[in-house]
C-alpha cells in the first residue's frame, strides 16, 4: 500500500498493475461521489499516464469509465477509439454510452432512467391500489401522467387545493375530521411523487433521440483476462444489477487505512484529499488519516472564508494552494497563518482609514476643512498609514476625533439654542401641542456637527411659521367670504342696524388682512375676530336646510323644535309634516286645549316662518264670512279702490319671497262655511294638483277698472309656497265641514293625552331652519303609492253600500300620503293614519244605519293592522253608544280613542 501513495503523487508512466492498484480505490470513491474534485483530478492524472495500445485494453477502458462516470473530457483519448480487439457484445453499449449527450454523466443518466421507469411502474401500481385518490385527482394529474408514460416533456402540477377540498366534502368526509385530513395528505403526497418524476424526467430527457443502450448481463471471460481484476467494476455503468459487483465500504476503508499507514506525510495528505468527500458522504472513518482530514477540512474552510474577504486582493491565496498541490500540508498551514496576519493588518489599516475619513467628514461639516492646522494634521497622518503601526495610527486619529468632538459639542449647543428661539413664534400662532413637541424632539435629536441638518431645520421652521400664518389669514378670509355670502343671500333676515354693523366689522377685518407685513399675532387676532363675527351672524340667521342633508334630519329638527317648549305628540308632528308634503292644506281637529294653534305656530317657526318676519299669519275666522270679500278682497264702489283681503296680501308676500315658505293659520275655520269663503283657493289647489303651471285666482271682474289696478291686477297667481292650516272645533256655534272641503284636506285628530314628559324640562329648542321651496319640492312626492290599492277599493265599496261616497280624489290623496310618509312613518302605520285623516272624517250618520258597515270596516282594519282606525270604529260600536246617536267623523272627541 505504500506504493499506492507513491503512484498517485508520481509523474511517471503507470503500468497496468499500478493502475489496477490505484483504481481499486478510486472507482468506488468516484462512483459514490462524482463531485469529489481531488479524486477526479487524481484519476485523470493517473489515466493520462497510462499508455495507449491496441493490445492494452485497460488504459482504454479506464478512460471510458472516467468519461461516462464523471462527465469530464477524456483523460488520454482512449475512450473514443476503443480497440477492435474489444468484444463485440461490449463495444456497442460502450460506444452508445459515449454518444448519449445527456445533461448528467452517462452512468448517472442510466441510473436515473432506470429510476424513472421504476417510479412510473410503481406509480401505476399505487394508483390502481388507491382508487379514491385517483378519482379525486384524475382531472388534475391525468394529462401529466400520460405525457410521462409517452416519454414526452411534462410540466409540474400545481395542485388546486380548493377544487380538491370541494370534491372531498362532496364525497362525504366532514371537513377537519381525521379521515378528511388523511385523504388530503394522500392526495398531496401523490402529487409530490408525480412532480418528483417530472423533475427526474427533465434530467433523463426521454424525448431526445439517443443511440439504443442495452445493459450487459455478463462480462466475457476474455475481457476479464485482458483488463484484469477491475473488469467488472469499470463496466458497472452498462451492467445489469445482477452482473455489477457489490461495493464493500468497510473493505475499502481498510485498504485506505492501510495505504495511509504505510505512506509518508505528503502521501497521507494526498490520500486524505482524494478520499475526503467519500468519507464525508459515506460517514466512513479512516483512522490513519484522521489528523490529515481534520487539518485539510479546516484549511478548505479557511480558504472559503478568505475568498469572500474584502481585504484579500489579487491572488493572495496562491501560495496556500501551491502548497496543497504539492501535498505540503504544513507549508499550506504556515502560508495560511501568514495570510491571516496580512489580512488582519489590512483590516486595521482600513479601520484607521475609515477613522480618518470620519475625521475629514467631521471637519467638512464643521467648516474646518480648509483650516491650515487641521489640513496639515490630516495629511501627515495619511502619509504614515501604510508604514506605521495601524494600532498606533488608530489611537492618534481617535485623539484627534475627541478634540474635534469637543468643538462639535459647543457648536451643537449654539445651534439648538438658536432653533429653540425660532420656536417661540409658534406659540403666538397657536400651533398644536403635538406640533411643538415634534419640533422640540427634532431639535433635541440634532446630532453634533450636523450643521447641514441644523440649517434645514431653520429653513423648515421658517416655512412652518409662514405656513401657519398663511393658514390663519386664509381661514379668516374664508370666514369673511362665508359671512359675505350669508349677508348677500339673507339680507332680509337682518335689521338695517345689525346689517350695517356686520358690514363695518367685516371691512375692518378685511383691511387688516391686506397688510403684506401682517404679524403672527395680528393674523391670529384677525381670524379670531372673523370667527367671532361669523358666529354672531350664525346666531342671528335662519339656517338653510338642503335636500341632500336627508329628510330624516329635517324631521328630527321639526320634532325637537316643536317639543322644545310644549309636549306635542311626536306622531302628530310627523303627520302634519307628511300631510303638508301631500297637499298644502291641512285641518287640525281636537278638543279645546289640545294645542292645535300652538302646534301650527311652532311648526311654522321651525321652518323659519314667524309673525316677526311676516311669513306667518293667524287669521281668526268670523261667522259672517259668507263670501270671499274678506279673504281675497273687493272693489269699494265709493272710493273705486280695490281693498285686498288677507289671502291676497299673503299671496303678494309669497310673490316677493318666492323661495320662502309662508304659513296661514285659520283659527276656528268652521265658524263660517269654508267652501264659500275659500272657494277660489280650494279650486286653485285642485287645478295646481292636476299639473297646471300657471293657476290664477280672480280678485275682481276684469270688466272693472279700479284706481289702483296697476298695484292690484284683477287676478293673482296661485303660490306653491303657501301652506294653510285650519283648526276646527265642533259645538253648537260651528258648521260641519262639507264634502268639498274634506275631499281637499287631511283632517288630523290631535292627541289629548297628558304624559309625564310635560313635567320634565323641554330643553332649548334648536334654531329655526329655512327650507326653500326648491328644496321642499325635492322631497314632495306627487306620484301615489299603489301598495294598498286593492284594500282601499274594498273600503270604498263597503262605504258606498252605506251611502258614504269615497271619491277618486280621496283615494289618490290617501295613497300620496302613504308615498310621502316613506322613511318617516312605517308603511302600515301611514296607511292607518291616512284612513283616520281621509276616510274616517267622511263617515256621518246614525249608528243604527251604519252598524253593518262599521262591523265590516272594523274587520278590514284589524286585518291589515290599522290599529288607530279600528279603535275609532270600536268606540262607535261600543254598546254604550245608542243606535240613534249621530256619528261625526270629524268629532274631536275621537282623539280619545287613540291607542
Amino acid at each position: 500500500m505504500a506504493k499506492l501513495t507513491k503512484i498517485i503523487r508520481s509523474t511517471d508512466p503507470v503500468s497496468e498493475t499500478d493502475a489496477n492498484a490505484v483504481f481499486d480505490l478510486l472507482v468506488p470513491i468516484i462512483e459514490t461521489v462524482p463531485s469529489a474534485d481531488d479524486a477526479v483530478v487524481t484519476a485523470r492524472d493517473v489515466i493520462g499516464r497510462c499508455g495507449l495500445s491496441d493490445d492494452r485494453l485497460l488504459s482504454h477502458v479506464l478512460d471510458w469509465w472516467y468519461v461516462t462516470t464523471t462527465g469530464q473530457p477524456s483523460a488520454n483519448g482512449g475512450a473514443h477509439r476503443l480497440p477492435d480487439s474489444l468484444n463485440g457484445r461490449l463495444s456497442a453499449p460502450m460506444e452508445a454510452a459515449l454518444l448519449l449527450d445527456a445533461k448528467v454523466p452517462t452512468a448517472e443518466w442510466i441510473d436515473k432512467r432506470d429510476e424513472l421507469n421504476t417510479d412510473l411502474d410503481g406509480f401505476d401500481d399505487d394508483l390502481q391500489r388507491d382508487h379514491e385518490v385517483w378519482s379525486l385527482l384524475s382531472g388534475q394529474l391525468e394529462d401529466t401522467v400520460k405525457l410521462l408514460k409517452a416519454g414526452r416533456r411534462a410540466e409540474p402540477v400545481e395542485l388546486e387545493e380548493r377544487k380538491l377540498e370541494q370534491k372531498l366534502r362532496e364525497r362525504g368526509p366532514e371537513g377537519g375530521s381525521r379521515r378528511y385530513k388523511q385523504m388530503l395528505k394522500r392526495c398531496r403526497d401523490t402529487t409530490k411523487k408525480l412532480n418528483d418524476m417530472v423533475e427526474l424526467q427533465r434530467e433523463v430527457e426521454p424525448w431526445k433521440r439517443r443511440p439504443k443502450l442495452e445493459r450487459v448481463s455478463e462480462v466475457p471471460n476474455e475481457f476479464k483476462h485482458a483488463v484484469g481484476p477491475l473488469a467488472e467494476a469499470l463496466l458497472r455503468p452498462i451492467l445489469t444489477a445482477n452482473a455489477a459487483p457489490q461495493v464493500d465500504r468497510e473493505e475499502i476503508t481498510e485498504r485506505i487505512d492501510a495505504a495511509g499507514r504505510s505512506g509518508d506525510r505528503r502521501g497521507r495528505y494526498k490520500l486524505a484529499r482524494v478520499v475526503d468527500k467519500w468519507c464525508e458522504h459515506t460517514g466512513q472513518s479512516v483512522e490513519s488519516l484522521t489528523e490529515e482530514l481534520r487539518r485539510h477540512r479546516a484549511l478548505v474552510s479557511a480558504l472559503e472564508e478568505i475568498k469572500v474577504n474584502p481585504h484579500l486582493q489579487g491572488d493572495s491565496d496562491d501560495e496556500i494552494r501551491i502548497h496543497m498541490l504539492e501535498d505540503d500540508l504544513d507549508g499550506a498551514e504556515k502560508a495560511l497563518d501568514g495570510l491571516r496576519k496580512e489580512i488582519a493588518r489590512r483590516e486595521r489599516i482600513q479601520i484607521a482609514r475609515s477613522q480618518l475619513e470620519g475625521l475629514r467628514r467631521s471637519l467638512q461639516e464643521l467648516g474646518l476643512a480648509d483650516d491650515t492646522a487641521w489640513a496639515e494634521r490630516v495629511a501627515e497622518i495619511e502619509s504614515r498609514l501604510d508604514t506605521d503601526d495601524p494600532r498606533e495610527m488608530a489611537r492618534e486619529i481617535g485623539a484627534s476625533q475627541l478634540e474635534l468632538s469637543a468643538q462639535l459639542e459647543d457648536l451643537l449647543k449654539e445651534q439648538q439654542e438658536e432653533l429653540k428661539e425660532l420656536l417661540e413664534p409658534l406659540n403666538d400662532l397657536r400651533a398644536a401641542d403635538s406640533t411643538r413637541h415634534d419640533w422640540e424632539k427634532r431639535i433635541s435629536e440634532l446630532e453634533r456637527g450636523d450643521s447641514h441638518r441644523a440649517d434645514e431645520l431653520k429653513q423648515e421652521l421658517t416655512e412652518e411659521r409662514l405656513r401657519l400664518r398663511g393658514e390663519w389669514v386664509e381661514a379668516a378670509r374664508r370666514d369673511l367670504e362665508k359671512l359675505q355670502a350669508i349677508l348677500a343671500s339673507e339680507r332680509e333676515d337682518f335689521s338695517e342696524e345689525i346689517f350695517d354693523s356686520f358690514n363695518q366689522r367685516h371691512s375692518e377685518i378685511a383691511g387688516s388682512l391686506q397688510d403684506p407685513d401682517i404679524s403672527d399675532k395680528q393674523s391670529v387676532d384677525a381670524r379670531a375676530k372673523a370667527k367671532e363675527l361669523l358666529n354672531s351672524v350664525e346666531v342671528r340667521r335662519i339656517q338653510r336646510w338642503q335636500a341632500e342633508q336627508g329628510e330624516a334630519e329635517l324631521v328630527d329638527h321639526l320634532v325637537k323644535y316643536c317639543t322644545g317648549t310644549l309636549d306635542f305628540d311626536r306622531m302628530d308632528i310627523k303627520r302634519l309634516y307628511v300631510s303638508l308634503k301631500t297637499r298644502p292644506f291641512v285641518i287640525l281637529a281636537g278638543l279645546t286645549g289640545s294645542g292645535k294653534s300652538s302646534l301650527t305656530r311652532s311648526f311654522a317657526e321651525a321652518l323659519g316662518a314667524s309673525g316677526s318676519n311676516g311669513r306667518f299669519r293667524r287669521i281668526a275666522v268670523r261667522p259672517d264670512w259668507i263670501d270671499q270679500s274678506e279673504v281675497l278682497g273687493f272693489v269699494n264702489p265709493i272710493s273705486d279702490l280695490f281693498v285686498p283681503g288677507w289671502l291676497a296680501e299673503t299671496v303678494r308676500d309669497c310673490e316677493r319671497e318666492p323661495d320662502r315658505l309662508h304659513f296661514v293659520l285659520l283659527d276656528e275655520m268652521n265658524l263660517a262655511p269654508v267652501e264659500q269663503y275659500l272657494a277660489e283657493w280650494l279650486s286653485a289647489i285642485e287645478e295646481a294638483r292636476s299639473g297646471s303651471d300657471d293657476v290664477q285666482m280672480p280678485l275682481y271682474s276684469s270688466a272693472l277698472s279700479p284706481k289702483n289696478k296697476d298695484d292690484w291686477f284683477h287676478n293673482l297667481t296661485f303660490p306653491d309656497n303657501l301652506m294653510i292650516v285650519g283648526t276646527v272645533n265642533v259645538d253648537e256655534t260651528t258648521r260641519p265641514l262639507s264634502e268639498r272641503v274634506l275631499d281637499r284636506a287631511n283632517v288630523l285628530l290631535l292627541n289629548v293625552e297628558v304624559s309625564e314628559r310635560h313635567h320634565e324640562p323641554g330643553g332649548q329648542a334648536p334654531a329655526p331652519r329655512h327650507v326653500g321651496i326648491t328644496e321642499w319640492r325635492k322631497i314632495c312626492k306627487t306620484e301615489p303609492s299603489d301598495d294598498h290599492h286593492d284594500f282601499l277599493v274594498e273600503l270604498a265599496d263597503i262605504l258606498r253600500h252605506a251611502g258614504i261616497g269615497v271619491g277618486l280624489r280621496t283615494h289618490i290623496e290617501l295613497e300620496r300620503f302613504v308615498a310621502n310618509a316613506e322613511g318617516i312613518i312605517d308603511d302600515v302605520v301611514a296607511l292607518d293614519w291616512g284612513i283616520v285623516q281621509r276616510i274616517i272624517p267622511k263617515i256621518r250618520g246614525f249608528k243604527g244605519n251604519l252598524l253593518e258597515c262599521l262591523k265590516e270596516l272594523q274587520q278590514e282594519f284589524e286585518g291589515v293592522g290599522a290599529e288607530q282606525s279600528a279603535a275609532i270604529v270600536a268606540r262607535w260600536l261600543d254598546d254604550a253608544v245608542p243606535d240613534d246617536e249621530f256619528l261625526e267623523g270629524t268629532d274631536p272627541r275621537l282623539a280619545l280613542a287613540r291607542i
